[in-house]
């Protein structure tokens, strides 16, 4: 239609990182807490994010089910389709006495 936008740019910021988390380890991740995420292409950088979404299912084939992790992006250092890896949030497994 004549005047109507050929495009949206979309904001990366705040962007999700998926995190791949196998069946048998999903017991151990506390729903709370800082995750840290890190990029091959951002080398010695760290980013911080919330744990937002432990997804209930797990795939069939590969035993694993996906975490939201969100993020603050403001530089854009993190782009769409990047591989990271994330230290995620345990539950105290020593608990005080």
């Amino acid at each position: 239609e004549k005047g109507a936008p050929l495009f949206v740019v979309a904001s990366l910021s705040p962007v999700w990182a998926v995190v791949d988390v196998y069946e048998k380890d999903l017991g151990e991740l506390s729903e709370h807490g800082e995750v840290e995420i890190k990029s091959d292409t951002q080398t010695g950088e760290r980013f911080r994010g919330r744990l937002a979404l432990i997804e209930p299912a797990v795939d069939a084939t590969s035993r694993v089910a996906h975490v939201r992790v969100i993020l603050d992006n403001p530089a854009g250092k993190l782009r769409p389709g990047q591989f990271v890896t994330a230290d995620l949030p345990l539950k105290n497994l020593f608990p005080t006495i």
